[in-house]
């Protein structure tokens, strides 16, 4: 049994974090055990893919709760089909934290699991599940975009353009933008 590992893209929206699960697709174009989630309630899109802003995508099954995904990886073994080597999850933030207990039993089967999502919604708070993930991996990269304020680095922060008070809203340009510290503090980009 090989080692599994956990590997987390994490950052602030358009910071490319899809396109880096899509890149780890690439690097591992060779092995055919690929198989990806996304959560069911990310409405941005309507195909079953993880897609980039500049339209790349690679098929994902679509999840309310992450234990289907304990469901999905045993229909392959029950069906004799190609037990994946490498899970996909994108926009992890968009899950609650049943899903820190499925990314580590598949890790600890000696599956790779790559996860990307958010560290912080709209308000700044972390998401605890991407937080908890990020305790555990083996490899966290963070993505930055650029301040749409200002025009520095955005170094977390997506500031909703919105009026909704519930905490995940999904949404691409014009939902959100990202920001800086010092602009997302001083509501300069808020509309």
């Amino acid at each position: 049994m090989s080692q599994g590992r956990l590997v987390m893209y994490v950052g602030t929206m358009f910071g490319g974090k899809s396109h880096a699960l899509l890149f780890h697709v690439d690097l591992h174009s060779w092995d055919k055990r690929i198989k990806a989630f996304i959560p069911a309630i990310d409405s941005r899109d309507d195909r079953d893919a993880i897609v980039t802003h500049s339209g790349r995508s690679y098929p994902a099954t679509r999840i309310s709760d992450p234990v289907q995904i304990k469901d999905e990886l045993a229909d392959i073994r029950i069906g004799q089909g190609e037990y994946p080597s490498i899970l996909l999850i994108d926009e992890a933030h968009m899950f609650g934290q049943s899903l820190v207990g499925v990314v580590l039993e598949q890790v600890s089967k000696g599956m790779e699991v790559v996860c990307g999502g958010l560290t912080v919604d709209y308000r700044g708070v972390p998401f605890d599940v991407v937080t908890t993930l990020m305790a555990f991996a083996d490899v966290i990269k963070v993505y930055r975009a650029t301040c749409k304020a200002c025009h520095e680095q955005a170094s977390r922060y997506n500031a909703r353009l919105v009026e909704d008070e519930r905490r995940i809203v999904p949404g691409g340009e014009g939902v959100y933008e990202p920001q800086c510290y010092r602009c997302f503090h001083r509501g300069e980009g808020d509309k």
